[in-house]
């Protein structure tokens, strides 16, 4: 049944203008943004097909290849489902944290790991803060693997000073998911304390963060002076 045979009342488009975005099923809202399905398919077979081998943690993985692989799913609709997770993944990270005051390392994991914990690869963020300890930014660095080649402390000071901040918080994801640091990931944060101190701007912490939980340089003790 192709979804114009459908009644009026029941199809995705419809039911999202009469009923609001929240009555839709995962299922409709992909329909919505494939828009079309494909010639042996409608679309919300292909939506059903895709939600039914995909969650939406895996959905932030996966990649085109993979959904190349399920029946209805061409590159056009492989590249929609990218995007829109893609665009979920920025949204998260441009939401109300930001002018949220810091109070603990844990504080900063419960704000990052709904943002890292997908990632297969080390990403490298820059908190920046004001003089009431409130998040005014929140920067991705850096990716890959955290050493002195790939963290340039040149990219996190311009960033600091081009948004004023009076403290700044480095934060990385172990994908291993034991946040345990490197001697790369201690060294690296030793440079970029010392090259703080030079410049009158406090680095207040380094938190790691993984699926075991974070580590916190402050907390531990190793950003004493």
């Amino acid at each position: 049944m192709k979804v114009k045979e459908i009644i009026a009342s029941d199809r995705p488009r419809e039911r999202l203008f009469e009923q609001g975005e929240s009555a839709l099923s995962n299922a409709e809202l992909f329909a919505i943004i494939f828009g079309s399905g494909s010639k042996n398919n409608n679309v919300l077979e292909i939506s059903n097909a895709l939600l039914s081998r995909y969650n939406f943690d895996q959905l932030s993985k996966v990649s085109i290849q993979e959904l190349l692989r399920v029946n209805g799913i061409g590159m056009a609709k492989a590249c929609q489902i990218k995007a829109v997770t893609e665009l979920a993944k920025r949204m998260n990270m441009s939401s109300n944290e930001t002018f949220t005051k810091v109070k603990s390392p844990e504080d900063i994991y419960n704000i990052m790991l709904p943002i890292l914990r997908h990632e297969d690869q080390e990403n490298v963020f820059l908190l920046c803060l004001n003089s009431a300890n409130k998040i005014i930014s929140k920067k991705l660095l850096f990716k890959g693997t955290i050493n002195e080649s790939i963290v340039h402390p040149r990219e996190i000071f311009k960033e600091a000073i081009r948004q004023s901040a009076v403290s700044i918080i480095l934060v990385h994801n172990h994908p291993s998911g034991d946040p345990t640091p490197s001697q790369e990931d201690k060294e690296i944060t030793m440079l970029i304390k010392k090259l703080s101190n030079m410049m009158s701007l406090n680095l207040l912490d380094h938190v790691i963060v993984a699926s075991e939980g974070f580590f916190s340089f402050k907390e531990n003790g190793l950003l004493n002076n």
